[in-house]
């Protein structure tokens, strides 16, 4: 049986907290009532592309930071460590609900390209130390403006106005209980409420407790596990649309589907950049649009391709371990090391923290790169850190026993 993987992701705990508490938005006054200053009618934000995710320089009370594009997000938040950095008394600040861990803050001025918010109510959040960014640009500042999300061209466009109800502009389905950004997506004849998610490396995420409503080319397929603090471990399964999918004015042609047996459907950065989204939050309309004409594809993934018994010279499909943690930063841990598999026999074990995979730095590290060495299926060095010491290893892809 071929064995599929896919880069393991633990979901930072503001994700899944938001997604599975109906009254957080409520009972937390995290929603943005502060002064908004433009410097030029209409600001262009510059995003810069890290790994899977976009990032954004940003000024926090004078001095500078960098923030994550994070529209999976309902709140703004802070690091830990920035906050510290900035002198805030965070011991003080009140605590959050229960299921909110962390306390609230407030920044006297967050200046996002030529955009300033005064007086931002923000979580402060040990969540994001030692991660690569220091707090995210998430709803609560996209809601009182005019704001395009365009990653095509990797920025913000922001101005204040409102959306026109035109064909390509559609209500916000509001089905979301963290209030965040959703809107219906219709999946061949199957209408279902996605939420825009910034921080998410997978196309279109899906229940799989809506799968029976979809029709597919072919049965879905395993792709791996994944892991979130308050949604705990689940499989994924990935599977082609028998048919179109369609977003407002965007046509996607074959949809790559990934199910999970978690509630909500999401549409992440690979498929939002071949999108044109502009947010108008307080009206309660979105407009999308392809970013390119045309109707969108997706190429042909590596774990598509025909399994061993249909074509003998198939590339092996599991690296004998996954990789726990969030892409793009050094916390990444080995986690499900295979029995039998040549990184067991290698010595690799579970909760190694990863320094280098296949010449590529933790930081560096994406799920490209750990499916690009499968289908190579070559060997690779794996350097990991064990009780204070680096070891290395070489992994070679094969078949799990």
């Amino acid at each position: 049986m071929r064995y599929l993987i896919l880069l393991a992701v633990i979901l930072p705990a503001f994700a899944c907290a938001t997604a599975q508490s109906p009254s957080a938005a409520e009972s937390t006054p995290l929603a943005f009532n502060g002064r908004i200053d433009l410097a030029t009618p209409v600001a262009v934000v510059p995003l810069r592309k890290e790994g899977e995710f976009y990032f954004v320089d940003v000024l926090v009370n004078g001095k500078p930071f960098k923030f994550t594009l994070e529209t999976g997000a309902g709140f703004t938040a802070i690091s830990t460590a920035a906050a510290r950095a900035l002198g805030m008394n965070i011991g003080s600040a009140p605590v959050l609900t229960p299921g909110q861990p962390g306390v609230l803050a407030t920044i006297d001025s967050l200046t996002v390209g030529p955009v300033t918010y005064r007086g931002v109510r923000a979580r402060v959040t040990s969540s994001f130390d030692n991660m690569g960014f220091d707090g995210i640009v998430s709803v609560p500042l996209l809601r009182n403006l005019l704001v395009t999300i365009d990653l095509s061209k990797s920025r913000l466009v922001m101005q204040r106005g409102s959306l026109a109800a035109d064909g390509d502009v559609l209500p916000v389905a509001g089905k979301d209980r963290g209030e965040r950004i959703d809107v219906m997506m219709n999946f061949a004849g199957t209408s279902v409420p996605v939420v825009f998610d910034t921080r998410s490396f997978i196309p279109i995420i899906f229940p799989d407790s809506l799968e029976s409503t979809l029709r597919f080319e072919a049965p879905p397929r395993a792709a791996g596990m994944a892991r979130g603090p308050s949604l705990g471990s689940f499989q994924l399964r990935a599977a082609r649309l028998a048919g179109d999918a369609s977003i407002g004015a965007a046509t996607i042609r074959r949809a790559p589907i990934t199910l999970r047996n978690r509630p909500g459907a999401v549409i992440g950065v690979p498929l939002l950049e071949k999108l044109e989204v502009t947010l108008d939050l307080q009206n309660k309309r979105v407009r999308v649009r392809p970013a390119s004409a045309g109707i969108i594809q997706f190429a042909e993934t590596a774990q598509e391709a025909p399994t061993q018994a249909q074509t003998p010279a198939a590339h092996p499909g599991s690296m004998g371990f996954n990789l726990a943690g969030f892409p793009g930063t050094p916390q990444l841990r080995v986690v499900d090391v295979v029995a039998g598999s040549s990184a067991e026999k290698a010595g690799l074990k579970n909760d190694d923290e990863l320094i280098e995979f296949d010449g590529v730095p933790a930081a560096q590290m994406n799920p490209s790169v750990f499916r690009g060495a499968i289908a190579r299926g070559r060997a690779v060095k794996v350097v990991v850190r064990r009780a204070g010491r680096d070891l290395t290893f070489s992994v070679t892809p094969g078949n799990a026993p």
